[in-house]
C-alpha cells in the first residue's frame, strides 16, 4: 500500500492536483475509487470525524447502514477487514490532521491513499510527503492564461506579469484575479492590477461572491491554538519583511526558544514560508492577512514595534562596535556627551541576553547583511511614529555597517535621518554626532563642499555646547575636507587644532585618523620628511590600540610619502605591509588605495606592465563603490603611464575622465594634474593651441605622489 501526502498552503492547488493524479491512474484500481472530503479546513463545517468518515467508506462498499458497528474499534475493525484483499484508490482531501485521517488506512496493500492536507502529517507512519511549491512566474501566467485567455494575457504582458505577482501566484488568486476580469472585460489587466497594489485592499479585491481569499488563509489561522494566533497578529505588526526568532521573541515578549518553536508551528501550518536556516517570511497575501489582525489590537501592536525597536538598536549598537571598536570619550558631569561614532540610544535598549548576539566582526557583518531591509523597515517606523530617539540613534549604529560594506549613498541617507530626528529632540549632542558621521559618505562620494558646510555646522554645535573634545572631532573632518580641496596649509592649521585636543583625550583611533591626514597635507606640500614622522606616528597608535584600519592608512602615508622623497623600494616595502593588513580589515573600497599607490610607484620605476595591472585591478575595485577622489587619483596615473609609453591619445581619455570626477568633486589636486597630464598629451599631438588652452594655473600646481585616501576617512 502506497500514501501519498500533498502538503500546501491554501489555495495551491492541492486538490485539483490529487483529482488529477487520481484520474490518471484510476484504471489501476479495480475494486473501487473514492474521494471523500474531510472538511478539515471548511467554511462553516466542522472536520469529519474519522468514526462518521468510517462509516461513509464502509457505505461506500456496500455495508447498509444499519449494519454499522456503533464502537469506534469494531468499526475500524471492519473496514480493515474489508480492505484486506481489494485494490482501492482513497482520496482523503482537506484533511485536518495525521489524527483525522489514520483511521481511515485500509489493509490492503495494494491500495493508493492520496491525502491532501495545509500542514505536513508528520505522524501518518509510511507516508511520502510531497509538498506543493506554489506556480513559477511562468506557470502563473499561464494559469492566468487559461482563466481569461491567453491572447489577452499577451496583449498586456507587463501588467500581467505584476497581475500574477500581487497574487503571490498563488492559484487561488489567480483564479479569483481571472474570474473577476472575464466577468469585467472591460477592465483591462494594468486596472486590476493598480487596484490590487495596495496591500490594505487586496483581500478584499480578491473575493468573488463567497468565495475568498481572505476566507481561505484565515480558516488556516483559526486552526492553530490560541498562543499561536496571538503571535501571527503580533507578527503582523513586524515592519519588515522576514524575521529569525531573536527578533520575533522580542517582538513578541517570548524567550527565544519558545519564540522558535512558535514559529516553526506556523510554518507547519503553512502560515510562514522558509527564508533561509533560522528565518521566516510571509506569504504576501498571508502578510496581508496578519497586518489585518495586527491593526485591529492597536496597543498591543504599538507595544510590540517598540520592543522590537528596542532589539534592533540594542543589537546593532553591539554589532556596530565589533565592526570598528571605539573608545568613547569622557562626558562632563550632568551633561550628555554624545561623541561621534558612538551609538546612545533610548533607555532599555540592552539586547536580551537569552539572544544570540554577534561575538566578532565577521559575526557582525553576517547579522547586519540578514536584517539590513530590517532595520531600514524600523527606521521608517520609528521616523512615521515618532520614535525620534530611535529615529537618531538607530542610524548612527547602522552607519559603520553601510560604510563598511561600501553603500555610502544610504549611509549618508540614514545619517540625514539621524540629525533631523535629533533636531527634533532639541538634542544638540546628538545631531552633531549625525552631522560629522555625514563626514566620511560626503568625502566618499565626492561632495567635498556639502561634507565641509556639514562639519563646520557640527563644529557650531559643539562649540555652543562648550564640547571641546566634540569640536575637535568636527576639526578633524574640517582638515580632511581641505585636503580634498588642495587647500593644505588651511587643513594643517585646522588638524593642529584637533590634535591639541585629542592628544589628552581618550580618543585614539580619532587621532590616528586626524594624524594621517596631516601626513597628507606635509606630504602634498613637498614636506615629505614630516609626512613619514607623522605616518610613522598613525601606525604605532594603531598597533598600540589594536585598531587595523588606522595602521593600514600609517603605513599608506609612509609609503607616499617614501614615493614623493623618492625612496621608491621604501615605498613598495609598507605597500607590501598594508597588502598583507588589508586582507585582515574590512574596508569599502579593500585594496584599491593601495593598488593606486602601487600604480604609481611602478610608474616611477618604468615597469609600466605592472603599473597599469595595479590601476585597472584599482579601477575594477572601484566600479563596486563611489570613491570619486579615488578613482580620478588611479585615472591620472593610468593616463600617466599611457603618456609615457607614447600612447597620448589613450592618456588623454584618462586623464579626461579624471578631470571630469575631479570637477564634479571640487578635488583641486586631481584636478590640476588632470589638466597637466591633458596639457602634456595635446602638446606631443598636434594641436599645441588646444595644450595651451588645458595648462594648469601656477596655483594648483600638484604634488608628484597621489594622496592616500584624499577624502574623511572613516
Amino acid at each position: 500500500m502506497r500514501i501519498l501526502t500533498v502538503d500546501g498552503m491554501a489555495g495551491s492547488g492541492k486538490t485539483a492536483l490529487a483529482v488529477h493524479a487520481a484520474h490518471r491512474v484510476a484504471d489501476r484500481y479495480p475494486d473501487g475509487q473514492v474521494f471523500l472530503d474531510l472538511h478539515g479546513f471548511s467554511p462553516h463545517r466542522e472536520p469529519v470525524e474519522p468514526h462518521d468518515a468510517l462509516g461513509t467508506l464502509l457505505r461506500a462498499l456496500g455495508v447498509p447502514a444499519d449494519a454499522l458497528p456503533e464502537d469506534p474499534a469494531d468499526r475500524q475493525g471492519l473496514w480493515r477487514g474489508m480492505t484486506a484483499d481489494r485494490r482501492l484508490l482513497l482520496l482523503f482531501d482537506n484533511v485536518l490532521s495525521s489524527d483525522q485521517v489514520r483511521p481511515l488506512i485500509p489493509a490492503g496493500p495494494g491500495c493508493l491513499v492520496l491525502v491532501t492536507s495545509r500542514p505536513r502529517l508528520a505522524g501518518l507512519d509510511g507516508a511520502v510527503p510531497l509538498p506543493l511549491p506554489l506556480p513559477s512566474p511562468a506557470d502563473g501566467l499561464d494559469l492566468l492564461g487559461r482563466f481569461i485567455g491567453h491572447r489577452r494575457v499577451a496583449a498586456e504582458p507587463e501588467a500581467a506579469a505584476e497581475l500574477v505577482a500581487l497574487c503571490g501566484r498563488l492559484p487561488l488568486a489567480l483564479r479569483i484575479a481571472g474570474s473577476r476580469l472575464a466577468n469585467r472585460p472591460h477592465w483591462s489587466l494594468a486596472y486590476l492590477a493598480g487596484r490590487l497594489r495596495d496591500e490594505a485592499p487586496r483581500l478584499d479585491e480578491l473575493t468573488v461572491e463567497q468565495r475568498g481569499v481572505r476566507t481561505a488563509l484565515h480558516l488556516s489561522y483559526a486552526a492553530v491554538p490560541p498562543r499561536h494566533q496571538e503571535l501571527f497578529r503580533l507578527l503582523g505588526a513586524h515592519p519588515g519583511t522576514d524575521f529569525d526568532s531573536a527578533g520575533v521573541a522580542a517582538l513578541a515578549g517570548l524567550a527565544p526558544h519558545t519564540a522558535e518553536a512558535l514559529l516553526e508551528d506556523l510554518l507547519d501550518a503553512r502560515l510562514l514560508l522558509p527564508r533561509s536556516p533560522g528565518r521566516y517570511t510571509f506569504h504576501s497575501l498571508v502578510r496581508a492577512l496578519a497586518r489585518e489582525a495586527a491593526a485591529r489590537q492597536a496597543d498591543a501592536t504599538r507595544e510590540a514595534r517598540h520592543r522590537l525597536l528596542d532589539h534592533y538598536l540594542g543589537v546593532a549598537e553591539e554589532a556596530a562596535g565589533l565592526l570598528r571598536p571605539r573608545r568613547e570619550r569622557p562626558g562632563r558631569p550632568g551633561t550628555r556627551q554624545v561623541p561621534p561614532g558612538t551609538r546612545p540610544g533610548p533607555p532599555g535598549t540592552v539586547p536580551d541576553p537569552a539572544a544570540p548576539r554577534p561575538r566578532d566582526a565577521a559575526d557582525a557583518l553576517g547579522w547586519f547583511d540578514a536584517e539590513r531591509d530590517n532595520l531600514l523597515a524600523a527606521l521608517a517606523h520609528a521616523e512615521e511614529a515618532g520614535h525620534d530617539r530611535h529615529a537618531a540613534a538607530l542610524p548612527l549604529a547602522l552607519a559603520p555597517y553601510l560604510h563598511a560594506r561600501g553603500h555610502i549613498e544610504d549611509e549618508l541617507g540614514v545619517l540625514r535621518k539621524a540629525a533631523a530626528a535629533a533636531r527634533r529632540l532639541g538634542d544638540p549632542a546628538l545631531e552633531a554626532a549625525a552631522l560629522t558621521g555625514m563626514a566620511a559618505p560626503y568625502g566618499h562620494l565626492g561632495r567635498v563642499r556639502e561634507g565641509l558646510e556639514c562639519a563646520r555646522e557640527a563644529l557650531a554645535l559643539t562649540e555652543r555646547a562648550g564640547d571641546r573634545v566634540g569640536a575637535a572631532f568636527c576639526l578633524g573632518r574640517i582638515g580632511m575636507f581641505h585636503n580634498a580641496l588642495g587647500r593644505y596649509e588651511s587643513a594643517i592649521d585646522a588638524l593642529h587644532r584637533a590634535l591639541v585636543v585629542l592628544s589628552r583625550a581618550d580618543a585614539h583611533d580619532e587621532e590616528s585618523a586626524v594624524l594621517a591626514a596631516l601626513g597628507e597635507a606635509q606630504a602634498a606640500l613637498g614636506r615629505h620628511a614630516e609626512a613619514l614622522q607623522t605616518s610613522r606616528l598613525v601606525v604605532l597608535h594603531g598597533r598600540r590600540h589594536g585598531d587595523a584600519y588606522g595602521e593600514l592608512t600609517g603605513l599608506l602615508g609612509e609609503a607616499s610619502a617614501y614615493a614623493g622623497a623618492g625612496q621608491l623600494d621604501m615605498a613598495l616595502d609598507r605597500l607590501a605591509e598594508a597588502s598583507g593588513l588589508a586582507r585582515r580589515t574590512t574596508t569599502p573600497d579593500g585594496h584599491a588605495p593601495i593598488l593606486v599607490q602601487y600604480a604609481d610607484v611602478y610608474r616611477r620605476q618604468g615597469r609600466h606592465r605592472e603599473a597599469l595591472q595595479a590601476g585597472h585591478t584599482a579601477l575594477q575595485l572601484l566600479r563596486r563603490v563611489r570613491r570619486p577622489a579615488l578613482t580620478a587619483a588611479v585615472h591620472n596615473v593610468i593616463g600617466t603611464v599611457h603618456r609615457d609609453r607614447g600612447d597620448y591619445e589613450r592618456g588623454e581619455g584618462h586623464h579626461q575622465e579624471a578631470r571630469r570626477l575631479a570637477q564634479r568633486a571640487g578635488l583641486r589636486r586631481e584636478l590640476a594634474l588632470a589638466l597637466d597630464g591633458i596639457a602634456h598629451a595635446r602638446a606631443h599631438g598636434e594641436d599645441p593651441h588646444e595644450a595651451k588652452e588645458h595648462e594648469p594655473r601656477t596655483d594648483t600646481a600638484p604634488a608628484p605622489a597621489p594622496a592616500p585616501t584624499g577624502c574623511p576617512a572613516r
